[in-house]
């Protein structure tokens, strides 16, 4: 999950960028002095950090991609604009199939819960009721 001097790589079929974000920032709340990530050097506790602001970034690129409908080939010209550089990160080919990745994960998690939505909800079933039975004569 730390990378320290490279990008994550989101583009695995299991990768979950969302599922990234909330363990990153629990390992940000340890008080550690050093850290030896996936990929990279050994680090302080910063290259946490930093793996957390870039996933955090994309997630919300690509929550914002969605939302104002951005066409998949006006990605590497949306990721140039100021509001959506991150720091220390080339906008080549590695961070275009990232954020294209996580728009893809977030559009199946918009529709899975749209889905679950739209979903019937089942009628309660409901217990017999008994009645009482007269005698027998």
């Amino acid at each position: 999950l730390v990378l320290h001097g490279k990008l994550p790589y989101l583009q695995s079929a299991d990768a979950d960028p969302r599922g990234w974000e909330q363990i990153l920032t629990r390992l940000g709340a340890l008080d550690v002095a050093r850290v030896v990530p996936g990929h990279g050097t050994i680090s302080d506790r910063q290259a946490v950090g930093d793996t957390l602001a870039y996933v955090r970034k994309v997630n919300q690129l690509a929550t914002d991609f969605i939302r104002t409908s951005v066409p998949d080939e006006l990605y590497d010209m949306k990721l140039r604009e100021p509001d959506n550089r991150i720091e220390n990160v080339v906008v080549g080919a590695d961070h275009i199939a990232n954020v294209k990745a996580a728009v893809k994960l977030e559009r199946a998690r918009l529709e899975k819960l749209a889905a679950q939505k739209n979903a019937p909800t089942p009628a309660p079933v409901r217990a017999p009721t008994k009645t009482p039975q007269r005698g027998k004569s």
